[in-house]
Order: structure tokens, then C-alpha cells, then sequence
């Protein structure tokens, strides 16, 4: 007999431009799936939740990452550059591939210190949340999410 175990990976790489869109910094972090993260895709297997993790979000704690956690810890969402939205989704080789770009549109500095992914617009189950080191941007910069989640078999 078979016995297959498959692992869930994700990978977030986080590139901060300035307003010229040169690259400020580039950083890669393998992030936490939460419990909800993963009662959730179970359930999407067989139908009994039908919403796909396709939005990301950006927040401004710094609070550890933990298993029990449903939300971002401190979610941004003004200004409207800076909040939740839906992410290009592509796949390739067993990766489901997330990508957003947040742009502070705003008149102030904005520190961005964490990011999830989640099934909705707003509220919703969150997948995946990462702490990352401080993103501080200014009126027109922007950080580029580029999040993979790998399907491994073990």
C-alpha cells in the first residue's frame, strides 16, 4: 500500500519600491499556515466552504505568529492603496502563486510589519500570516507580495 503525505509550504517574498519603483529592498520569509488556514482547505476539497484564498492584506504589528490566529493582528486599510484586495492568482508545478502590489497613495508614512492571505474581501478565514521586518513607505512607495504556496509530496 501507498502512502502519501503532502506538505503545505509558503513562501513570501516581499519587495519594497520607492517611487520610482527602484528596488528599496527584497526579502523572502516562510510563513505560518494557521489552524483556520487549514480546516479551511480541507473543507474546500470537498465543497463544504467554495470561497478560494485569492485576497492579500497587509498590517502594521509586530505580534508573533501564531497557530490560533484569524485575522491580521492589525490590518491597514487606508489608504485605499494600502488595503486588502484581490491577488493576481497563476499556478505552476504544484504552487498556487499570489500576487499584489500595495502603494501607499496617501500623505503620510506608512510601517508595514505583517501580511495574510485570506478567502474574502473582508473578514473571511485567513490562510497564511507572515511578521516581516519594518516596510516603512512613504506617500508613493510600494511593496510588491509575491506569495507561493507549494503542495510537496513528502
Amino acid at each position: 500500500m501507498s502512502k502519501e503525505k503532502i506538505s503545505l509550504k509558503g513562501i513570501i517574498t516581499i519587495s519594497h519600491l520607492d517611487k520610482n519603483k527602484k528596488v528599496k529592498s527584497i526579502e523572502q520569509y516562510e510563513n505560518l499556515i494557521v489552524n483556520i488556514g487549514r480546516e479551511t482547505i480541507s473543507k474546500l476539497f470537498n465543497g463544504l466552504v467554495t470561497d478560494a484564498f485569492k485576497y492579500l492584506a497587509v498590517g502594521s504589528s509586530s505580534t508573533a505568529e501564531s497557530n490560533t490566529q484569524t485575522a491580521l493582528i492589525s490590518e491597514i486599510t487606508n489608504p485605499s492603496g494600502m488595503a486588502r484586495g484581490l491577488a493576481n492568482c497563476s499556478y505552476n508545478n504544484y504552487t498556487a502563486i499570489l500576487e499584489k502590489i500595495f502603494t501607499n497613495d496617501g500623505s503620510s508614512n506608512i510601517t508595514v510589519r505583517e501580511a495574510g492571505i485570506f478567502n474574502a474581501s473582508s473578514s473571511g478565514q485567513m490562510f497564511s500570516r507572515k511578521v516581516m521586518t519594518d516596510k516603512l513607505l512613504a506617500p508613493n512607495e510600494t511593496l510588491l507580495v509575491n506569495w507561493q504556496i507549494q503542495f510537496n509530496i513528502v
